[in-house]
């Protein structure tokens, strides 16, 4: 009876679709040339189409037998159709809500290709009408070849499924909301958990508040409704009764808890930390990344002796954090209570106290910036203490400080973007007003000759977002000439750019979601590189080296392995690069060198990419820091930070092979010159030994020659005499 009920409905769909493929063909004749090109496509899309549809017709026979009338018939193959796309939606949802500059470029078709047979069809039309010029060959291809396998082989086992189930559904299931009771509490949790969590999303999003707690307090409401009307509505469904709407109150417990701690987990963490802009050294990262980072709790607690912190070489943090910044053997200590400058572990030159609920520090040249992100206040220092002090209207989004000490601040004031620039004593040199709606500014920063400053903006106005580079000169006098001192703009359009800095050669190295671009100062685009994987950290060594870690692969691209590290001078081109053992999950770049983390495998390299020492650390390192050469390292936990040489602590195989490879080349060669060196000068000695006794024999020869001229005069002369 299932084979042929289930023929039959195939045959339904095929019959009258052979037909009209057929006509459609004998309609177009008078117009287009039949080819064999042209047979060859519609046999491909028919069979194709074909496939599709067995595949959205196994799965709403799996729906049928598990329902037993019309109308949850028809619920469940929604839910089996849609779940997993609603599930995706409601998970961006939450974090572009709880982040504010939360932005996921993915191809949504491509990513959810097997959540649901119905994104499948849709990928498959997007990639049709992409190729249709040459669709047989990109269908019979490889790469979708494969694609359409995968889905044959879920079709058969959608397909198999059904009729398991039908072997096992019970006859007097007809009529009955669900014809397998022991399924109905999953799938009355499971669908109550997202419907819940919309809930609490759509209450959030009706509250325009500039406080995080009463949007807090309207989603807490809003879950709570949503899952006791999504329960109610389920069970006044399935049970056919209103009276049914608070029964199962045990269950309805149970879901409760397991919807707050879904909220609290997937927006509370987001909330906890503010991250509000990709911000720093090393940190365009995803969210998911930055707060498995900031999440990490110490385990393996067993220390290595050499990690064994002591008085001299290290020091107890406090409990909340601590930020550090390194230069040379001194570095700067930053809390939420204020900041202390140390000529090294124990030695404090100076200290500087402040409130701040959020603080972020970072470096350039001699001076330090530490800002309130989410706050009003930033303050600048360099070695000898406190330099000047900022206080904005708005919460601070983002910072850049230049080598000079002048301060670039991104702000916002409910919804309007302001950016402002200082000068080195703190006073206000530029105030611009950013107010037009969906024009978001990202990043900033100040060029070196105190002349010019950048920002990026996404522009979310259009169907496709746009990423902009807009330049504006710091002086009036220079940019008198220009609306509003801008003077030149680069686009990108359908691209995300999260970070600009500039390097000490005067360009601007931008870094978006789809390559890397270096713009001179007259803001002309000089070079770029296309990214065939995701940007996981990037970095500035020196301010020469531009330091890129690479993630995972970008879809259709030929990409490099998840792990590598390259090196980018600053006309473009990538001068070394590094292997790690997996993928980055830290970066660290300063004047000194680079530090690269792998979970707790860490790796220090010279300027320029050279790998130094490998090192894996016993418990999780909140940071680790280069000090004055690559050498001392300040490793830092969430208690502790203390300072290791390197030389003293054991070396991963690797690199230490790699190292003794290396100093067993040098000692080679510097064998074989001093061996050259050597021979050199004995052929020196011999060659002088025998000019000197060519120089004796000569003189030997020069004396005999005279005494024998004075012989023979002397017998001359008693010749003489005797005549």
């Amino acid at each position: 009876l299932f084979a042929v009920c289930y023929v039959n409905g195939i045959l339904l769909f095929f019959v009258p679709y052979l037909v009209s493929c057929i006509v459609c063909l004998v309609i177009i004749s008078p117009y287009l040339s039949i080819t064999g090109s042209l047979i060859s496509m519609a046999v491909v899309t028919f069979f194709v189409h074909l496939l599709f549809f067995l595949l959205f017709y196994n799965l709403m026979l799996v729906a049928l037998m598990l329902t037993g009338n019309m109308i949850n018939c028809l619920l469940t193959g929604g839910v089996l159709f849609f779940y997993a796309i609603a599930a995706r939606g409601l998970l961006e949802a939450y974090l572009s809500s709880f982040i504010r500059t939360y932005y996921n470029q993915m191809d949504f078709l491509y990513e959810m290709r097997f959540g649901s047979p119905l994104m499948s069809y849709l990928y498959f039309l997007e990639s049709f009408v992409m190729n249709h010029d040459y669709v047989v060959t990109y269908i019979t291809g490889g790469a979708f070849a494969l694609y359409l396998l995968q889905c044959f082989v879920f079709m058969v086992l959608v397909g198999v499924l059904a009729l398991f189930l039908y072997k096992k559904r019970p006859s007097e299931a007809a009529g009955k909301s669900i014809a397998f009771s022991q399924i109905l509490n999953i799938y009355r949790i499971l669908l109550v958990i997202p419907l819940s969590l919309g809930s609490g999303l759509f209450f959030a999003a009706l509250v325009s508040a500039d406080t995080m707690s009463v949007a807090t307090a309207w989603m807490c409401f809003g879950l709570l409704f949503g899952l006791i009307l999504s329960h109610g509505f389920i069970e006044v469904l399935f049970q056919m009764d209103i009276r049914a709407m608070f029964s199962y109150k045990k269950q309805l417990l149970a879901t409760g808890v397991i919807v707050f701690l879904l909220a609290l987990i997937v927006g509370g963490s987001c909330g906890l930390y503010y991250v509000d802009t990709f911000y720093g050294e090393g940190k365009i990262n995803t969210i998911i990344s930055s707060l498995q980072e900031k999440t990490q709790k110490n385990t393996d607690i067993t220390e290595n002796p050499a990690e064994q912190a002591t008085e001299k070489n290290s020091v107890t943090l406090s409990a909340g954090g601590t930020l550090f910044a390194t230069k040379g053997k001194r570095f700067l200590m930053c809390t939420k209570d204020g900041v202390k400058y140390m000529n090294g572990m124990g030695d404090q030159k100076w200290n500087d106290t402040f409130t701040m609920a959020v603080p972020e520090l970072i470096e350039e040249g001699g001076y330090y910036a530490v800002g309130d992100l989410a706050g009003k206040t930033a303050k600048v220092y360099n070695e000898s203490g406190p330099v000047y002090t900022v206080q904005v209207t708005g919460n601070i989004l983002y910072f850049a400080l230049n080598c000079n000490g002048y301060l670039g601040i991104i702000t916002k004031d409910k919804e309007v973007y302001s950016i402002m620039v200082y000068n080195s004593t703190g006073t206000q040199l530029i105030v611009r007003q950013e107010g037009e709606t969906g024009i978001y500014p990202f990043s900033m920063d100040i060029s070196d000759d105190n002349r010019i400053f950048a920002i990026s903006y996404l522009d979310t106005t259009d169907v496709e977002p746009v990423g902009s580079i807009n330049f504006f000169y710091v002086n009036e006098s220079e940019g008198r000439n220009f609306s509003e001192s801008m003077f030149a703009s680069v686009i990108k359009t359908n691209e995300l750019i999260p970070k600009i800095f500039y390097l000490d050669n005067g360009n601007l190295i931008v870094a978006s979601d789809k390559g890397l671009y270096g713009i001179g100062s007259d803001g002309k685009e000089k070079w770029n590189i296309e990214l065939t994987n995701h940007i996981s950290y990037i970095g500035v060594e020196k301010k020469k080296y531009v330091v890129v870690a690479y993630g995972s692969a970008i879809s259709g691209k030929n990409s490099r392995k998840v792990g590598n590290v390259s090196w980018i001078i600053g006309d473009g081109k990538e001068i070394a690069d590094f292997q790690a053992k997996d993928g980055v999950t830290y970066l660290n770049c300063n004047q000194t060198g680079t530090i690269i983390g792998c979970s707790k495998t860490y790796y220090g390299l010279k300027i320029g990419g050279r790998a130094f020492w490998e090192y894996t650390a016993t418990r999780d390192m909140t940071d680790v820091l280069l000090m004055e050469n690559v050498n001392n390292v300040l490793f830092v936990s969430n208690d502790t930070a203390v300072i290791l040489n390197m030389d003293r602590v054991s070396q991963d195989t690797a690199v230490k092979e790699e190292k003794q490879k290396t100093q067993s080349t040098e000692k080679v060669i510097q064998k074989q010159k001093d061996d050259e060196q050597q021979g050199e000068e004995q052929q020196e000695q011999k060659q002088e030994g025998e000019e000197q006794q060519e120089r004796k024999q000569e003189k030997n020869t020069e004396n005999e020659q005279k005494d024998k001229n004075e012989q023979n005069n002397t017998n001359g002369e008693n010749n003489e005499v005797q005549q």
